[in-house]
Formats: C-alpha cells, sequence, structure tokens
C-alpha cells in the first residue's frame, strides 16, 4: 500500500490512534469538522482542521512485519 490513505471526514470529536497498518505514539482528538487521511510514503498521518490548517503526526512502526 503506498500513497495516501481515503480521507476521513470527521462529524463529532474523535479520538484517532491508528490509519491502517501507522500507528500514532499517542492517540489525538480529532475536532468535529476536521478531517485526516494517512500518507503511507512519509509514514505520517495527517490532520487537517475546519479552519485549513494541516498537522503531520509521525507514527511508529506497526503491522505483522514490524520489530516491537
Amino acid at each position: 500500500m503506498a500513497g495516501r490513505s481515503e480521507t476521513v471526514f470527521v462529524d463529532r470529536l474523535t479520538l484517532v490512534s491508528a490509519v491502517a497498518w501507522l500507528e500514532l505514539e499517542e492517540p489525538v482528538f480529532v475536532d468535529a469538522g476536521d478531517c485526516y487521511w494517512a500518507d503511507f510514503d512519509a509514514r505520517l498521518i495527517m490532520i487537517e482542521t475546519a479552519n485549513g490548517a494541516t498537522h503531520r503526526l509521525r507514527t511508529k512502526p506497526a503491522g505483522p512485519d514490524s520489530l516491537r
């Protein structure tokens, strides 16, 4: 899987800890009206707020092939 995941539009406060096989180091709340997606190439989870600001969140290795 490469590129970008499907964008998720949030309609209520949502706690996000992972998108597909990308797992955040710490879960984050995403507000209603915001959206998020995974950038698989950069291994980032992106959050875009309702006012247009974009936040890039680093992820940790996750998935069945990751070293633990």
